[in-house]
């Protein structure tokens, strides 16, 4: 399989939206109030989507 290669800007704003406690939480928590409104801020937020593609996951919400 190959690997799809990321700038280094797109792993490091993935990177920091890895670190936010509110996303970490939405995706391990998806179905929560909480988690949906963080998954629908993550349809603008540029870090949120960076996430989405470096990671290769789309949450549910």
């Amino acid at each position: 399989m190959e690997q799809k290669k990321h700038s280094t800007i797109k792993r490091i704003m993935a990177k920091r939206c890895d670190l936010c406690l509110p996303c970490r939480y939405a995706r391990a928590n998806p179905d929560t109030k909480v988690g949906k409104a963080i998954a629908w801020h993550g349809s603008w937020c540029p870090f949120w989507k960076a996430w989405q593609d470096v990671y290769g996951e789309k949450p549910s919400g």
